[in-house]
């Protein structure tokens, strides 16, 4: 590739940029009106190791070390943010490079606006007690647990990496002599030192990455009335108080109890054949539908699956206000499960590589996890506990709502945020279902709500269908769901989805222009077609096509020839479900005085697809791209979840069809696909300007 470009005959030398050290902190104030957070990031300077040890046992060491620091003070900071009425919203501590002459220990410490001082002191005591105490033998244990963790799964997944796994690697050995060792050596040379480094050995070493000296101090937030930004005189009385203040250790919390102590009832397997790829399919006594699929794709890795109908359907319009993305999806990261807290659980699971939590999606909810196959039993057991012992604690729901509230002033002056919450309103009609995040929502939403619902929707495995797919052993994986999910209960019968409260698009002609308040002037257009019809996999792939040639030309029209944005983004799908349904978005920001412009051209790139279609070229490269993308997605397990996911609800051999759809696609597919979606007359035009 580049064997035509002449090596120079004296080449340049590379200059060595030293940052100079200082002894006393240096502080520095940075404020924005846009800003959406506030937090203060700590660096502590140091030198750098000479190069020519990265690549030896010392630099292994070196790194496995500073993973042991980091993981440890990681935990610290959630035990504490994890608490209603913290004195900040996040915080963590990394090791990075800042240039070739000057390594970092970084600190970050995010925290609503005005707690600035009350943020730094937590997050500075945190790092004095580390300095003046160490660790635990809990807190090293379960950290080395989780670092052979990490080398063992890589050792399960070498024979399935891909090409982009070895590029950093790579490039890291190339650079900066980083050592470059096959999995099965760095899974042997981790566990031979981690069996060397305890609690006593690990206190010596850790002091001494934060220093007095070398530190410089960076505060972050937005520039308005009501937020009071600190002096550079007030955090530098912050790390005098720390230091000279009276600090205690932290008290070890350990928890020595499996996540199930009863015995269950297993409900065993009455009836099994083989299914669609080959997949084994069992029906269990409780009439959970259980379909396996054995694969050595990617071999640390097993995906699963609890699906029964309904999902956001089955919630009242009333009780949606406490199931907003935002306000769900921190209280399942703040809560734990059964009788273990949300701080609880993580130590728990150290050392093991396993990630379940509940879902409740337009139409359908349950338990969706992934796992390394040696973990498949204790991931059962979480997604167990969902169904028949969820959590649910005032404190870890409040710890959420605090988080948001801490945003959430910075956010609503944010234009990007405020043009989303317009885009949700256009899109939908201001359908009374569609939840944007503000303070109404906010005082709509309650713990009691959550609870009310989810038990009623989880309050059985009705209906449920689970499905497996990754590194699993048939015969040892049978008795672990026969316990596990076998012995949930049966119900009585399943729910359906509630086709009252499926939320459409806004039909006919929409258009609607919004002045938003900015510092920095630009427009964001929106162009969304849709169109209510039947859909299959031939106009799916015919949709995949133009997108990606409509992508194409855009590229050239709006990018190259007008210079208008940095990229269009364009998205074309069909969808089966809520409703059978395509629908085409094209999306980008430009200045506001090329709007109209731009927008003009945006359409009559569109129209013209559909009425002429693309030419050959064009054509040919969509095909060539759809065509590669099939012997990639087939190595994935979750391309296989997907196609059987397609088999039960739909009878459809997507695996198949797609690529017979792919062979036949025509000019004419895309052009007529794209006719018939236009026809319907459904468009709406969402384009914000900066108000006057």
């Amino acid at each position: 590739l580049f064997s035509d470009i002449p090596v120079p005959a004296t080449p340049a030398e590379k200059p060595a940029v030293k940052i100079a050290d200082n002894v006393e902190p240096i502080v520095g104030i940075i404020t924005d009106p846009e800003a959406t957070r506030s937090y203060i990031e700590l660096i502590w300077k140091s030198a750098p190791m000479p190069e020519q040890f990265n690549s030896t046992d010392v630099g292994f060491m070196t790194d496995i070390i500073k993973t042991y620091v980091r993981l440890i003070m990681s935990e610290r900071f959630n035990d504490i943010s994890s608490k209603p009425n913290a004195p900040f919203i996040g915080a963590g501590m990394y090791f990075y490079p800042l240039c070739e002459e000057c390594d970092a220990t970084r600190g970050q410490v995010v925290f609503k606006d005005n707690a600035g001082i009350e943020a730094l002191t937590a997050f500075m005591t945190e790092m004095e007690k580390m300095k003046r105490f160490g660790f635990t033998d809990g807190e090293v244990f379960r950290a080395k647990e989780n670092i052979l963790k990490s080398y063992a799964k890589a050792v399960e997944a070498a024979p399935t990496r891909k090409h982009g796994d070895l590029v950093r690697p790579l490039l890291n050995h190339f650079y900066d002599n980083e050592s470059y060792l096959e999995p099965t050596v760095a899974n042997q040379l981790a566990q031979a030192i981690c069996a060397q480094i305890n609690a006593q050995i690990l206190n010596q070493m850790a002091a001494q990455l934060i220093t007095d000296e070398n530190l410089v101090i960076l505060f972050n937030g937005p520039a308005k009335e009501g937020v009071t930004i600190p002096t550079q005189q007030q955090i530098l009385d912050v790390l005098a108080a720390v230091k000279n203040a009276e600090i205690t250790a932290n008290v070890e919390e350990s928890v020595n109890e499996p996540f199930i102590s009863e015995e269950l009832k297993s409900g065993k397997v009455k009836k099994a054949k083989s299914t669609i790829y080959g997949a084994t399919e069992w029906k269990l006594k409780n009439g959970v539908k259980v379909v396996v699929y054995p694969t050595q794709h990617k071999k640390d890795q097993v995906i699963f699956n609890i699906a029964l109908d309904g999902g956001k359907t089955l919630i009242a319009t009333e009780d949606m206000p406490s199931f907003e993305d935002n306000i769900w999806a921190l209280f399942l990261q703040n809560s734990g499960i059964s009788k273990f807290s949300g701080t609880q659980v993580p130590k728990m699971l150290a050392g093991k590589s396993l990630s379940v939590s509940p879902y409740i999606s337009n139409v359908r909810h349950g338990v969706q996890g992934q796992c390394s196959p040696k973990d498949v039993e204790t991931a059962l057991q979480i997604a167990h506990l969902y169904f028949t012992d969820p959590r649910f604690d005032e404190e870890e729901y409040q710890t959420g709502i605090q988080q948001i509230n801490a945003l959430l002033p910075n956010l609503k002056t944010n234009p990007d945020f405020i043009f989303q919450n317009e885009m949700s309103r256009t899109m939908y009609g201001n359908n009374p279902r569609v939840v944007e995040l503000n303070d109404e929502t906010l005082a709509k939403a309650n713990l009691a709500t959550i609870e009310r619902v989810y038990r009623e929707l989880f309050k059985d495995a009705a209906g449920a269908t689970l499905t497996i797919v990754g590194n699993v052993d048939i015969e040892t994986l049978k008795p672990m769901v026969e316990k596990y999910i076998g012995s949930l209960p049966k119900g009585k019968k399943a729910d359906k989805v509630n086709t009252d409260n499926i939320i459409s698009f806004a039909k006919g002609q929409v258009n609607n222009d919004v002045k938003i308040q900015m510092q920095t002037p630009k427009s964001t257009v929106l162009q969304l077609y849709t169109a209510y019809m039947p859909i299959d996999i031939r106009k799916e792939i015919a949709l995949d096509a133009a997108n990606y040639i409509l992508d194409m030309v855009y590229t050239k029209s709006i990018r190259e020839d007008e210079g208008g944005t940095y990229g269009v983004g364009t998205a074309m799908m069909g969808q089966k479900e809520p409703e059978e349904r395509a629908v085409i978005q094209v999306y980008f920001n430009t200045n506001p005085q090329a709007v109209q412009k731009l927008s003009q051209i945006a359409v009559k790139g569109l129209n013209e697809l559909a009425e002429n279609g693309p030419d050959q070229e064009q054509f040919n490269k969509a095909v060539e791209n759809l065509k590669k993308n099939i012997p990639e997605s087939r190595i994935t397990n979750s391309y296989w979840m997907s196609a059987i996911n397609k088999w039960y609800r739909f009878g459809v051999d997507y695996d198949k069809e797609y690529e017979a759809a792919v062979n036949a696609l025509t000019i004419e597919d895309i052009k007529n696909v794209l006719k018939e979606i236009l026809a319907q007359n459904n468009t709406i035009n969402l384009t914000s300007y900066p108000a006057e």
